[in-house]
């Protein structure tokens, strides 16, 4: 049962790392403009950085400020991820010189906090992830959430934010800066800029 637990892990992870790659050896594409039906509340990005960009999610219910550099990915599962390359990173590798910022709905029954001890739990006994950070609570756009990181062939910070009953955003984040580009507050940026429906 230990191997399989742990194969669906490492499924997990290597279909994070292929999104990446994929993304990375592919033109980015434009974000689509969406008309916003006048029954639907605007999301208003906060805290933007001069120069930077906006983005909106209606399907997914965040907005945000990036850099103008930043490349965006509009999955067909409805996720969004955003990415940075640095210096030293080529395309369709690995990410071992950047930022890659994923968004997702996701689902959850019974009590939240306690959904996601469980999904914690299941990743301390998998033996793919070489290690698991404890469970902390977090305040991102002016949202009571839930955060942990995981190392599994990259260091990832996992958020966690109840949307709505029985929905949740998760973010997952992988920030690699070896040449000190400064990806940790550009990230840190990011997420203080982020704005939830």
């Amino acid at each position: 049962m230990l191997k399989n637990k742990s194969f669906y892990g490492l499924l997990g992870i290597v279909i994070i790392l292929i999104t990446i790659a994929v993304y990375a050896s592919t033109n980015p594409k434009t974000p689509n403009t969406l008309s916003i039906p006048t029954s639907t509340p605007k999301i208003s990005v906060k805290n933007t950085p001069e120069g930077w960009k906006t983005y909106t999610s209606q399907n997914l219910g965040f907005a945000l400020a990036y850099p103008s550099l930043m490349e965006i990915r509009e999955h067909e599962d409805g996720t969004v991820t955003f990415v940075l390359l640095g210096p030293t990173q080529s395309k369709g590798t690995e990410m071992y010189d950047g930022i890659s910022i994923n968004f997702s709905n996701q689902s959850f029954e019974g009590d939240f906090k306690e959904f996601i001890e469980k999904e914690w739990k299941l990743k301390k006994e998998d033996e793919i992830y070489t290690e698991v950070g404890e469970i902390k609570e977090s305040d991102i756009a002016v949202k009571k959430g839930l955060t942990y990181s995981v190392s599994s062939l990259g260091n990832f910070d996992l958020i966690f934010i109840p949307t709505s009953d029985n929905k949740y955003l998760q973010i997952t984040m992988l920030v690699e800066d070896p040449k000190n580009q400064g990806f940790e507050e550009i990230s840190k940026k990011i997420l203080d800029s982020l704005a939830i429906k």
